[in-house]
């Protein structure tokens, strides 16, 4: 089990995925702020870089690992 991040690392993981964040594919209608970032829930994601829109599904929890954590390739 890793260690736990401080309350300034979540809010920053969370801003990171705020501008990616399109909607919850496991739960439709339940927003990115209302999910543990734990969560297994799969979400459909954009990618934020300049010109590229590329979107693409994958669970939150993946998308918040502090090693490598999944992402537009």
């Amino acid at each position: 089990m890793g260690k736990r991040r401080s309350a300034s690392e979540v809010a920053v993981v969370r801003a990171r995925l705020k501008a990616e964040f399109v909607s919850n594919l496991s739960s439709p209608g339940v927003l990115l702020e209302e999910m543990p970032l734990s969560s297994t829930d799969r979400c459909q994601w954009r990618c934020s870089a300049k010109g590229c829109g590329h979107q693409w599904p994958a669970q939150l929890r993946f998308r918040t690992r502090a090693v490598k954590p999944s992402g537009c390739y």
